[in-house]
């Protein structure tokens, strides 16, 4: 077996890169990061809520009921986290594609959503009396994400049957576009640049959490939100450790396990 010394490891590591297209450079911010591939058209929403009613057709089913999610944003382009404050979509079998939200999410909602129609709520309405009245005494698929509670409440607001979605949204994810697959792509790639660059800004002394900061500062670099694990030493052997103060002494491996998100897909590189 050949032994793995720090030069060779250091050699491996720069044909890594090199074979993923990228140049390893002591810091990102020495070159403008390149653009992002372009967001996605609302035609291939409509196109994915088309997909999405069919399959709910052939279920049987009257509507897909559709909380902030992955699952949403790729329904709709709109992402946001959940909260305790009622936002879903309701995506009609033979009808419109509703989004029910808080008022004050209107604007967001209306700038980064593809449905046909948004209705608000204010705090002193119950949303769930406003989204059942879109599917009374039907048949709904739930997206499988969506929390027990709010499924719950709004199928007995509505005297609905509710079923699992997940199956749905499962089928049609599985299968990626080449839009789909570039941001994959890119977000594996810009990945790969931040560890180049962190690396090269290795100095002995150096704590993981400070790593860890210049490597979310390298992916800041790059035009996207990234961050991950920084370990060395006896550290690196953790599975799914956290960065601490441990110092980098020579010779010392160095975990760095990271990713960051273009267009909502992520990367994950170790």
């Amino acid at each position: 077996m050949t032994k793995l010394t720090r030069r060779r490891w250091i050699a491996s590591a720069g044909a890594a890169a090199a074979a993923a297209g990228v140049r390893t450079p002591a810091s990102a911010a020495q070159e403008a990061p390149p653009a992002l591939p372009p967001r996605l058209k609302s035609e291939v929403f409509r196109e994915r809520q088309a997909k999405l009613r069919a399959g709910a057709r052939a279920r049987g089913w009257d509507a897909i009921l559709v909380t902030p999610s992955t699952n949403l944003a790729y329904a709709t382009g709109l992402s946001m986290h959940r909260s305790e404050r009622l936002t879903a979509l309701v995506l009609q079998t033979q009808g419109p594609a509703v989004l029910v939200t808080p008022s004050f999410e209107e604007s967001n909602v209306t700038r980064d959503a593809t449905v046909d129609d948004v209705q608000t709520w204010q705090e002193d309405q119950d949303p769930i009396a406003l989204a059942s009245k879109l599917f009374q005494r039907k048949t709904l698929g739930v997206e499988g994400s969506t929390a027990y509670s709010t499924a719950s409440l709004l199928a007995s607001a509505a005297s609905a049957k509710v079923e699992d979605a997940a199956s749905v949204f499962d089928a049609l994810r599985a299968v990626k576009s080449p839009e789909e697959l570039a941001f994959i792509r890119e977000a594996g790639r810009r990945t790969v640049l931040a560890i180049a660059a962190t690396h090269g800004r290795l100095r002995r002394g150096m704590t993981e959490t400070e790593v860890a900061g210049i490597l979310s500062a390298e992916f800041e670099n790059l035009g996207v939100h990234g961050d991950g694990l920084v370990q060395f030493g006896p550290s690196a052997a953790l599975p799914h450790g956290g960065p601490g103060e441990r110092l980098l002494a020579r010779g010392d491996p160095v975990l760095i396990d990271c990713g960051c998100r273009v267009r909502g897909y992520t990367s994950d590189v170790t």
